[in-house]
């Protein structure tokens, strides 16, 4: 896969976004752009962890093996970094999750709040 992007980010408050560009391919690993170094060095960290957090809204924690040649694990980086998936990585971006009430009682159930 090759992207060749103007990516942005809400990282926080608004009016602080993130703009930039960035040009990957995933068979090469090869990343240039005004984004590249602070995507690299997210990836490259998660790469050490071998994790990334699912993000905000989820308390799951993502594997990731090689996010400059994967693009799964490329885009929870990106969204990770607060940044807006291309289109071509939203396409394939499906991670799975388990279901947190998986083997609770009805009672346990309907006490959970989430």
């Amino acid at each position: 896969m090759r992207l060749n992007e103007h990516l942005k980010a809400y990282p926080g408050l608004p009016g602080m976004e993130v703009t930039g560009d960035l040009s990957w391919d995933s068979e090469t690993g090869e990343m240039t752009g005004s984004l590249a170094e602070r995507i690299r060095t997210a990836a490259l960290e998660a790469k050490d962890r071998g994790w990334i957090p699912a993000g905000p809204l989820r308390q799951e924690d993502l594997p990731i093996k090689d996010p400059l040649h994967r693009p799964d694990e490329l885009a929870a980086v990106l969204l990770f970094l607060g940044f807006n998936l291309p289109a071509e990585l939203l396409a394939i971006y499906h991670p799975e999750f388990p279901d947190p009430l998986e083997g609770a009682t009805d009672d346990e159930c309907e006490r959970t709040v989430f």
